[in-house]
């Protein structure tokens, strides 16, 4: 089976990258012969609704979302479960702090909820309870704010939801509630720097009653997103992906695809030349594809990989090397035409890209990478089938790959193609067909 988790976070601009060489080695491929994939499709992380097709192929439904946009001095991350209530948290990330909005409550999506925060390295100062207060029994570092309505309302009702939840769906649900919570009765309060006006909501047919929230005069929070009104640029909901009103937002994606037993993960930067990198997940491991150049981003997608808590050993080229100077103790892999390529044309390259983005970018190359010059090759327990790939107008020559016979990576995603579950560019989130 196959599954997917897509943190999506919208994206703009796209141009080209790639980088140098260095020392060169030969690794041995194992003796297992290419052959040519067949798929079906995926997009995300959790237990997938299965349905069926017309032409009666199994869909798979995406099972998780991080999106994320930019509003003025805040990023908004909102993180859309799509756990079996598809519960939505959100987070409000200023310059040297997180706010959390709602919690999650299925223990999985607990922990990759978790190691989202941990990655973006920021403390959490404050969580507002909006609608969903279970998990807060768990919440003990940061202080804890609900509207005194809500407070009366879960005090009178919480433990009848508490027993009704905990039938429904046993132990993968935490119905703990704080004991802890602080109280408000002010409508509108200033906290790191956001402005938030408070609005108690009945429950008037819902599971529970709740406060809406408007952050900066700009963002509104409610339990459903509406926005019909046209009265602010960005719209966010309890079980319902944000919606931007901007033409111009955004900020970065990441999108996890499951598919068998391997979890990709892409990360698609947003940076000035909208570069994507993705890892390979197995059970025990993590295998880089491509990597980041920008620093602010660099960091980011550093400390996701951190974040996931598993041996990362190896990166593959393909066909951004910029950046891998910083790489150290891991084995960088690279295609020997593509490495040829870069031998004779990387300084230049280097030259280029410092005078177009200054010390912004990270124009350093590995002092040794791995050639590969024979096909398949296994790397902790994946198939990697490589493909050389002329510039042809490109910034640089480039590799190509397919992953486990049903991934396909290539500078462009093709539009017609329909050969593999999975396809990963170099600019443009995943695609599941």
């Amino acid at each position: 089976m196959k599954k997917s988790i897509v943190l999506v976070i919208v994206a703009l601009l796209a141009l080209t990258m790639a980088a140098c060489s260095g020392t060169n080695e030969e690794m041995a491929p194992n003796e297992e012969t290419s052959k040519q994939a067949t798929t079906e499709e995926s997009n995300m992380d959790e237990e997938i609704s299965d349905e069926v097709s017309e032409n009666g192929e199994e869909v798979y439904e995406p099972v998780e979302q991080f999106i994320t946009h930019q509003m003025g001095d805040i990023r908004v991350h909102s993180y859309v479960s799509n756990d079996p209530m598809n519960d939505v948290s959100h987070i409000i990330e200023t310059e040297r702090s997180l706010i959390l909005i709602d919690l999650q409550a299925f223990h999985g999506k607990q922990d990759i909820f978790n190691r989202y925060i941990e990655a973006l390295g920021k403390p959490v100062t404050h969580t507002l309870i909006g609608f969903h207060a279970f998990g807060s029994g768990k919440i003990n570092d940061t202080e804890l704010i609900i509207s005194e309505e809500l407070g009366i309302y879960l005090a009178e009702s919480g433990q009848e939801m508490q027993t009704k939840f905990a039938e429904m769906f046993g132990d993968e649900l935490d119905t703990s509630l704080s004991n802890d919570f602080k109280f408000t009765t002010e409508k509108r309060m200033e906290i790191d720097g956001v402005n938030f006006e408070f609005n108690y909501v009945p429950a008037a047919g819902r599971v529970t009653a709740g406060t809406e929230m408007i952050i900066n005069d700009v963002i509104k929070y409610a339990h459903d997103v509406n926005s019909a009104d046209g009265n602010y640029n960005l719209y966010l909901g309890t079980h319902e992906a944000p919606v931007n009103t901007l033409e111009e937002s955004v900020t970065e994606t990441i999108t996890i695809n499951e598919i068998d037993d391997l979890r990709i993960h892409t990360y698609v930067s947003s940076d000035p030349m909208n570069d994507a990198s993705h890892l390979i997940e197995t059970q025990d491991s993590i295998i880089a594809i491509d990597l980041q150049a920008f620093y602010p981003k660099q960091v980011f997608f550093n400390n996701y990989i951190n974040s996931i808590g598993k041996k990362f050993d190896t990166v593959v080229i393909g066909f951004h090397a910029f950046g891998s100077g910083d790489i150290e103790d891991k084995t960088i892999l690279i295609d020997k035409a593509l490495n040829a390529y870069l031998e004779e044309n990387g300084t230049e390259m280097q030259a280029k890209f410092a005078e177009m983005f200054g010390e912004s970018l990270n124009t350093s190359f590995a002092d040794k990478f791995i050639v590969v010059s024979e096909n398949p090759v296994e790397i902790d327990g994946v198939k990697f089938e490589f493909m050389s790939v002329p510039a042809e107008g490109m910034v640089t020559d480039g590799m190509n790959m397919v992953i486990n016979d049903v991934i396909y990576y290539s500078h462009d995603i093709p539009e017609e193609d329909e050969n593999y579950a999975l396809y990963l560019g170099t600019h443009q989130s995943s695609v599941a067909k």
